[in-house]
């Protein structure tokens, strides 16, 4: 059960990692075309 518990942790961990990383790069794309306007 504490290894189910862990796992859960790890992979909720790594998606919202990766999430933000989206977000970040979404952003900066976003900012980048904005000045560049």
């Amino acid at each position: 059960m504490v290894a189910v518990v862990l796992l859960v942790v790890r992979i909720v961990a790594v998606v919202v990692i990766v999430v933000h990383i989206v977000v970040v790069l979404l952003v900066a794309d976003i900012v980048a075309v904005v000045l560049l306007v």
